[in-house]
């Protein structure tokens, strides 16, 4: 689940609440808050996710210990939209406006933080490209207005009648069905400073807004690979475990643009977010659950994350329970196949934020053990089509081609996934998480596979991956391994033994703490890509002794 952070759940009971209720992701919207105010999410959240790696239980016979406590940070850009700005203190933070009312949009700097119920700023010249009688959505479609007269004067101004009574919130977005606004670029100046700021901080996964074409998905990605390059040795050092690794780019679906050209924004990104607030004003209502179920199902097929977004659980931003309405929502978007839900308002501004998460992570979990049982037939295709199939090392866009070993593995990943006997468990070490992904994009598994990883940073990424539970291994007192001492450890075992040994650290520690089934002997399935010659598909119980390669890696990981 992604969990938007904001006033409501920022402090730090809060968020150790919405934690502890089931929140996987943590959604930094650039949209709303600076960069003082994300900063310090996201170190609460380290510090939390620290203590409860310190706090975690010492394995049986082994001095490391393996981490489930794993979260991911998430940052959504503001991105080339549209946007009103800020109200004055006089106002409050909430607009009443009355049907039929005088309202105006104003372009005019000066007036960035002094919105009132007679008007407010907007952050694009729209009395340049708006014509009187066109409609004018503000904050999902919320509040309709109607073009009166644009005027030049005065910074410019658009003059507005209210169609509908509503109540309006600061920096809410700005929709212009049909209209073409020249001049939007791919990504701000201010989407740029937030990039920078995401690589600086570690952060997981960009969302990226407004996406519109791949050209943009390539152009996001090559500054943030720039960016990577240019982060200094003691920026790493100070992210758990030395993080450097590019974040994921999961594009937001939400404009007519962006569905005509789906398909290479599929191919360019590495995730889709559905984004239905912004599309459901810019195409007609009834086609976006349409659209959903397209975007998922090609997700799906492809092996990519899908997000399912905006007003699943919007009710209990006043109300403790949501509506039957809400709660259907929610365990369809998992019918057809999203990896991910996620609330915006709800825990960001709400009055009930825990609750809500804990709600929808009862549904969530319901609508899993539907499709696992057969109650409920999974929707879409559950194998990616050969030529769309996901890189080695991630999540790219460029295809496998018939590359004979690209093949072995898809088939590996695939009798992995089907071969894990009843009561069994599968576990898919991840040294990059590529492997990983590969086998969670074959889709239809009955039950989470476990994944255990030396890097934090890829056992955040695969919260991304349908089904993947990461299990990081840390030292004793619950310190990830440091980059280097990664690298020492991959050299002096080599891939094939570090894999297994994860894999018997895996299965040990999970049976000793009941993650899996403790009575008489636990099969696991272990999937790998093994060495140069050819993955490794075998089965281990978990009374069988540890081998000398197993021993190295837990010294090592508890060395001090």
């Amino acid at each position: 689940m992604v969990c938007t952070i904001g006033p409501a759940s920022e402090p730090r009971p809060v968020l150790a609440r919405l934690l502890g209720a089931g929140m996987d992701v943590m959604r930094c919207n650039f949209s709303h808050g600076q960069y003082d105010e994300q900063g310090a999410r996201v170190d609460s959240l380290r510090a939390l996710e620290a203590a409860a790696w310190g706090a975690a239980p010492a394995g049986r016979e082994l001095p490391a210990k393996l981490q489930r406590a794993v979260h991911a940070v998430g940052v959504d850009l503001k991105g080339p939209e549209v946007r009103i700005g800020q109200f004055a203190a006089s106002s409050g933070r909430k607009l009443d406006l009355a049907a039929g009312a005088d309202f105006t949009l104003f372009s005019d700097p000066a007036l960035r933080t002094e919105g009132t119920a007679a008007g407010v700023w907007v952050d694009y010249p729209l009395h340049e490209v708006l014509q009187p009688g066109q409609k004018v959505f503000v904050n999902d479609g919320q509040v309709a207005l109607e073009v009166l007269a644009c005027e030049a004067g005065d910074g410019g101004a658009v003059r507005c009648r209210v169609l509908n009574g509503a109540r309006l919130g600061e920096r809410k977005g700005v929709n212009v069905p049909g209209a073409e606004l020249p001049g939007l670029p791919v990504m701000t100046d201010y989407d740029r400073s937030v990039l920078e700021w995401a690589v600086r901080r570690g952060a997981h996964a960009v969302f990226a807004s407004f996406v519109r074409r791949a050209e943009d998905v390539r152009e996001m990605r090559a500054f943030v690979e720039a960016r990577l390059a240019e982060r200094t040795a003691e920026e790493t050092a100070e992210l758990p475990g030395g993080a450097g690794r590019a974040p994921l780019i999961i594009s937001k679906i939400e404009s007519v643009q962006g569905l005509q050209n789906f398909e290479e924004i599929l191919a360019a990104s590495d995730g889709i977010m559905v984004a239905r607030g912004d599309l459901g004003v810019e195409i007609p209502m009834e086609e976006v659950p349409v659209a959903q179920k397209r975007m998922i199902a090609r997700c799906r097929q492809v092996g990519k994350p899908a997000i399912c977004a905006t007003q699943m659980m919007e009710s209990m931003e006043e109300s403790p329970r949501p509506t039957r309405a809400e709660v259907a929502d929610v365990a369809n978007a998992v019918f057809d196949g999203a990896t991910a839900v996620m609330l915006s308002g709800e825990t960001g501004n709400g009055k009930f934020p825990a609750e809500t998460v804990a709600a929808m992570a009862r549904i969530a979990a319901r609508a899993e053990d539907a499709l696992a049982f057969g109650e409920v037939e999974p929707a879409g295709v559950v194998a990616p089509a050969p030529e769309e199939r996901l890189g080695e090392e991630g999540l790219g866009e460029e295809g496998l081609g018939e590359d004979p070993r690209e093949a072995l593995l898809d088939a590996v990943a695939a009798a992995a996934a089907h071969a894990t006997p009843l009561g069994g468990t599968l576990v898919v070490p991840a040294l990059s998480g590529g492997f990983a992904r590969r086998v969670a994009a074959v889709g239809g598994l009955p039950q989470p596979f476990l994944c255990p990883t030396l890097d934090p940073h890829v056992a955040s990424q695969l919260l991304f991956s349908s089904g993947a539970q990461p299990l990081l291994v840390t030292d004793a007192a619950g310190r990830p391994l440091g980059a280097e001492r990664r690298a020492e450890l991959l050299e002096d075992l080599g891939k094939p033994a570090l894999e297994r040994a994860l894999a018997r650290l895996a299965v040990q520690e999970a049976s000793g703490l009941g993650w899996i089934p403790a009575e008489g002997p636990v099969t696991a399935t272990v999937a790998s890509e093994g060495g140069a010659a050819a993955p490794v598909l075998l089965h281990l119980d978990a009374a069988e002794a540890p081998t000398e390669a197993d021993r190295a890696l837990w010294a090592a990981a508890t060395a001090p």
